[in-house]
C-alpha cells in the first residue's frame, strides 16, 4: 500500500491540497480495514466478498474526487489498484476450488453468481487470478453453447415429431380423397357421397353448398354435364394440403380437400 502512494507524495507535498490529503487518510484507514479481513476467507462461500464494501465506497468517492482536480482523483484510483491486486490474490489462492466448481457446473447460470462475486473489482487478465477467472468465464461460455445446441436439437426433434404427425394425418386424408376421386371417375356418386361428412361445406365460384344432401346433389349435377372433364389423382402439397387438378373443355382448376375423422369436411374449388 505504501509503495502504491509513493508517486503521489511529491504532488501532495507541493500543494496544500486538503481534499487529496483527506482522501489519502481515508484510503489508509480503508487499507487498515482490508488488512483485518480473514486470511482464510472462502471466496466460494455464500458470504459477501470482503472487498465489496470498498468497491462501493470507491465508486462513490471517485466522482467526488474529480471535483477537486489533481491530484485528488489519483488517490482512490491507487487505492483501487491495491484492492485489485488483493482480489487477484484471492482468486489465485482459490484457483483449485474454482476450477473444481467449474467442472461440476451443469448449466451456465450455475456459474453466474460466482463470476459476479469474483469480479467485484476489475480482473487482471495476465495475473494468476485473472487466468482462473478467464477459465471460469470460458467454462460458462461452453456450457451456454452446449445448452443452445441442446435446445436446438430438442426443437428439431419436436419439429420432426410435428412433421411426422402432420404427414400421418395428411396421408390419411389423402387416402380418403383418392377414394373419393376414384368413385367419381367410376361414376359411383353414392359411394363418393358416403365419404362426405354430414356437415360438409362446398366452396365454389359458382355457389356454395352445405350438408351431405346438398353437396351430393351438386355432385350429381356436375357428373351429368362433365363430359370430357378429368379429375387427377389427389396429391399432397409441401404444406400438407390435399389437392386435385381438374381439366375440362371449359378450363382447369383445383379441388382442395379438408378431411376430419376420415370424412371429407370441406371441398374448395378454385380456378
Amino acid at each position: 500500500m505504501q509503495k502504491a502512494f509513493e508517486s503521489l507524495d511529491g504532488a501532495l507535498s507541493a500543494s496544500d491540497h486538503r481534499a487529496a490529503n483527506a482522501l489519502v487518510q481515508w484510503s489508509l484507514a480503508g487499507y487498515a480495514q482490508v488488512a483485518r479481513t480473514p486470511p482464510d476467507y472462502d471466496i466460494l462461500s455464500d458470504a459477501p466478498h470482503p472487498l465489496a464494501p470498498f468497491a462501493r465506497a470507491i465508486s462513490d468517492i471517485r466522482p467526488l474526487a474529480r471535483q477537486f482536480g489533481d491530484p485528488a482523483p489519483g488517490v482512490p484510483a491507487r487505492f483501487e489498484s491495491c484492492l485489485v491486486e488483493i482480489n487477484d490474490s484471492y482468486l489465485e489462492l482459490a484457483a483449485p476450488l474454482i476450477r473444481e466448481r467449474a467442472s461440476r457446473a451443469k448449466r451456465a447460470a450455475d456459474l453466474e453468481p460466482l463470476l459476479q462475486k469474483l469480479s467485484v473489482f476489475p480482473i487482471l487478465p495476465n495475473q494468476p487470478g485473472g487466468e482462473v477467472y478467464t477459465e471460469l468465464r470460458a467454462r460458462q461460455s461452453q456450457l451456454a453453447a452446449d445448452e443452445e445446441r441442446a435446445r436446438a436439437l430438442a426443437k428439431a426433434r419436436a419439429d420432426q415429431a410435428e412433421r411426422d404427425r402432420l404427414t400421418a394425418s395428411a396421408s390419411r386424408a389423402l387416402g380418403v380423397a383418392r377414394r373419393y376421386v376414384q368413385a367419381i371417375d367410376a361414376g359411383q356418386i353414392d359411394a363418393a357421397a358416403n365419404l362426405l361428412a354430414e356437415d360438409i361445406f362446398l366452396y365454389s365460384p359458382k355457389g356454395n353448398a352445405r350438408g351431405r344432401s346438398a353437396v351430393s346433389a351438386r355432385m350429381r349435377e356436375a357428373a351429368s354435364r362433365a363430359a370430357g372433364a378429368r379429375l387427377l389423382t389427389p396429391e399432397l402439397t409441401s404444406d400438407f394440403r390435399v389437392v386435385s387438378r381438374i381439366y375440362s373443355d371449359r378450363g382447369s382448376g383445383t379441388m382442395t380437400f379438408q378431411v376430419v375423422a376420415d370424412r371429407i369436411a370441406r371441398i374448395e374449388l378454385s380456378q
